[in-house]
């Protein structure tokens, strides 16, 4: 007897030992998943080794040989059932659909009847015999044939078993990951025995293939079973869990040394190996935290901020006893969780807060449904009403109208609220100390990730002195517009009543003239015709008056004015060529808005600067010049000028800078200017240059040169 037959009948017995107990475990744990599998191929790895112990202490040949057949029952199959264990592990579950994979047993059970047939030696071995070796029989074979078959199905179906069990562990992770690669071990392991024994053809003189691969096999089984948990989903799963979690958790035992990390920990490690290290070299970060509670035996918490890159990182740490019996601590458990996104959620919160409190507008917001019971009230709001915040939340508004309910403010709120829109509104409410504040609120509709309203927001303001400032405006217009139509009525009546008597004094005077012409001497003649011009000239003082009561009051025209053929007609009407010289200094717009009403003012303008030309040859210049929003028109001329002191006055009625008699003027003609470019939001006035004469100028709104973008008129009947 060889060491090398005592050692394999050693290695056989044990391992058929270990092999049996995995099978009573596994029939233990058979509602796990792919235990049926795995039990059947332990089953078939025992029946094996028992066959083979069998046969090596048979009392003769015959036995030997029986058994030697026999554990063919036990090792063709093998392959078949490791690959059922596959597919059950990674997501095909076959072990409730048997009938399914019945073919994968063909070539097991056609390799049996062939061994156990008459023919075995002609299509399955060469020779075949079993030798008595000392005390154990040894099974001497070659094969030939069909044993090829057998064995290349093996291979075949281990080599889809090792493609799945790759991508499963790529695809997985944790204990899940860990469980597929110790499947994938289990039959790596045998595999490789037998592919250095049989395919490399390599002589171990000590010891033999068949009981150092079943060795090999019971010894990675249960190394899987018992250190991987093989057939324990829940270790597995508690695994995953926690590596997968987005919580670092560290364990440690009494001694404060590291007994576990998980993936999320690890990067807080200053260390590569943890296990077993001090946690103050291991995670010196949160160390000094886990000191402040080192003799607490309760769970806390605590937060602590590092500076990681230029940047302030938060994280929330929580400490948990582990107790092996009440009072005896075994160790602690450590959770660490980044909370930077969370500081900076409450941070802008907190912003929020203030922003809405420092608002010039009071904010409530409130539940939809209901009475709309408020959830949220900014202190503005408490400062305009006067109640407490306690008397808001979780409550309605409608106290604030205490019993003045009958407000068309109201009404429109309700619809609002009830088709679930905005809204502006004004409405009556009431302070707590009784008075009154009008309060103009804005309301919106909040929806949630599903499209529902589930709040309304609202800002409401206190404009009690903006209502009392529009009322007395809306008191001060109607009582400008009575006095402007007062001011239109009376100037028709003075118009009336003037123009009667004046006619009578015309009618007298040139009768006068008619009848006594030949008894008048000189000094009559020129009192008559003093007398005749005065009545001219308080014609044109009353008409001037009815022009300028008639301004602002007659329908709107809007005309295509080209401002140069315009300037050009009023300077062929009224200026003197053999005097005065026009000079045009710039290209001048087309403006859309009252013909007649612009050439009054432009024919007022050129009209003074001819009256008031001193100079035996003069000159006005004529221009415009765009200025952002606005178009800037002058008429300049060389004439007397204008004091500084009566830059204001010419422009009020009747005001003349010379005595009426000597320059016929009514003091109607800059009134009339400054009121119509007024009216079309416009600026008028005049400057006295340093080389003499006047400058007047005015403006007028750029918008009027472009139809598309008309300006509104300050009151109806303006140039626009």
């Amino acid at each position: 007897m060889t060491l090398a037959d005592t050692l394999s009948f050693l290695t056989l017995s044990a391992s058929t030992i270990i092999l049996v107990a995995l099978v009573l475990y596994g029939w233990h744990r058979r509602g796990e998943i792919a235990a049926p599998p795995f039990t059947a191929e332990i089953a078939c790895t025992a029946f094996w080794g028992l066959c083979l112990l069998m046969q090596m202490s048979s009392p003769d040949e015959t036995w030997a040989f029986f058994w030697a057949r026999l554990r063919f029952l036990g090792n063709t199959p093998l392959a078949v059932f490791y690959f059922l264990r596959v597919l059950e592990s990674t997501g095909y579950s076959i072990w409730n659909r048997p009938r399914r994979y019945w073919f994968l047993f063909i070539i097991p059970v056609i390799t049996n009847l062939i061994v156990w047939s008459d023919r075995s030696f002609d299509w399955f071995f060469v020779s075949w015999s079993v030798v008595r070796q000392g005390l154990f029989y040894i099974e001497v074979a070659a094969y030939q044939g069909w044993a090829v078959v057998p064995l290349l199905y093996s291979y075949v179906l281990l080599g889809i078993g090792f493609v799945l069990i790759i991508r499963e562990i790529r695809r997985t992770q944790g204990g899940f990951q860990r469980q597929a690669l110790l499947l994938f071990l289990a039959a790596l392991v045998p595999v490789t025995v037998h592919v250095l024994f049989y395919l490399l053809d390599l002589d171990f003189s000590f010891i033999r293939q068949t009981p150092t691969l079943l060795a090999a096999s019971a010894l990675v089984n249960t190394w899987a079973l018992l250190g991987g948990s093989l057939l324990h989903v829940i270790p597995a799963a508690h695994s995953t869990i926690l590596d997968t979690l987005n919580v670092g958790v560290v364990v440690i035992d009494k001694q404060d040394r590291v007994i576990s990390v998980n993936t999320t920990a690890r990067p807080f490690a200053a260390l590569k190996s943890v296990k077993g290290k001090p946690i103050d070299q291991v995670f010196p970060a949160f160390v000094s935290t886990i000191d402040r509670y080192r003799t607490r035996y309760d769970e806390v918490s605590d937060e602590f901020m590092q500076q990681v890159d230029n940047e302030r990182r938060y994280w929330a740490i929580q400490i948990r006893p582990v107790f092996r019996s009440p009072g005896r601590l075994a160790g602690r458990v450590v959770m660490v969780q980044e909370i930077t996104g969370r500081k900076r959620t409450e941070e802008q919160l907190r912003l929020l807060e203030r922003a809405a409190n420092s608002s010039p507008a009071g904010m409530v917001i409130v539940t939809n449904g209901g009475v709309y019971p408020a959830i949220y009230v900014n202190d503005t709001f408490l400062d305009i009403t006067g109640y407490a915040r306690e008397d808001f939340i979780g409550h309605g508004l409608q106290f604030l109208q205490r019993t003045d309910h009958d407000q068309p403010g109201l009404d429109e709120l309700r619809r609002a609220l009830r088709e679930e829109r905005p809204a502006k509104l004004l409405v009556r409410a009431y302070r707590k100390d009784g008075s009154l504040f009008w309060n103009e609120i804005w309301i919106a509709p909040v929806v949630n990730a599903a499209g529902k309203v589930e709040h309304f927001i609202t800002t409401q303001m206190d404009v009690s002195e903006r209502v009392a400032a529009e009322a007395q405006e809306a008191k001060l217009i109607e009582r400008i517009a009575m006095a402007n139509r007062e001011l239109k009525d009376f100037a028709y009546v003075i118009s009336h009543d003037l123009r009667a008597p004046l006619r009578g004094v015309n009618s007298i005077a040139h009768w006068l003239v008619d009848e006594y012409a030949d008894k008048l001497d000189a000094e009559g003649k020129e009192l008559i015709d003093l007398l005749l011009g005065r009545v001219q000239r308080m014609e044109q003082m009353i008409n001037g008056v009815l022009e300028y009561a008639r301004i602002g009051h007659d329908q709107t025209m809007r005309d295509e004015v080209d401002v140069r053929a315009l300037i050009d007609q009023i300077v062929q009407d009224i200026v003197p060529a053999d005097r005065i010289q026009t000079v045009i200094e710039t290209p001048l717009p087309t403006l859309y808005m009252d013909a007649v009403r612009l050439r009054q003012v432009f024919q007022n303008l050129i009209d003074n600067a001819v009256k008031y030309m001193d100079k035996p040859q003069g000159e006005i210049r004529i221009g415009a010049q765009r200025q952002g929003a606005e178009w800037r028109f002058w008429v300049r001329d060389n004439g007397v000028g204008i004091p500084p002191n009566q830059t204001e006055r010419i422009f009020q009625m009747f005001q003349t800078l010379s005595s009426p008699d000597q320059t016929e003027s009514t003091g109607m003609g800059l009134p009339l200017v400054k009121r119509i470019v007024e009216l079309n939001n416009g600026r008028v006035w005049v400057t006295a240059p340093p080389e003499g004469g006047s400058s007047f100028e005015f403006t007028l709104p750029a918008a009027l040169a472009d139809p598309g973008r008309l300006p509104v008129p300050r009151g109806t009947g303006s140039l626009v």
